[in-house]
């Protein structure tokens, strides 16, 4: 991070993940509750961006998201993001 707060992927297709956290940048995600993801805390870090080539990939937070992009059943997903 090079004394960065937080340092993000930017795709051509704009910002994105990868997200990297300084130890000192911690406390405020501590009190994210639910799928809000960490946007509105990287708006006030002064994050820096790192310049990524292609589009930004899937974000994947449930199951049922990595289903979609394995095209697969929820169901077929064990508890370890795999296949059945």
């Amino acid at each position: 991070l090079d004394g960065a707060p937080a340092a993000r992927a930017l795709h051509d297709d704009g910002p994105g993940h990868p997200v990297a956290f300084a130890r000192a940048s911690l406390a405020p995600l501590t009190v994210l509750e639910g799928d809000v993801g960490a946007r509105e805390v990287l708006g006030g870090l002064g994050v820096v961006d790192v310049d990524v080539e292609g589009d930004a990939p899937t974000d994947v937070d449930t199951p049922e998201d990595l289903a979609r992009l394995l095209g697969s059943a929820p169901s077929d997903i064990d508890e370890h993001g795999s296949g059945r």
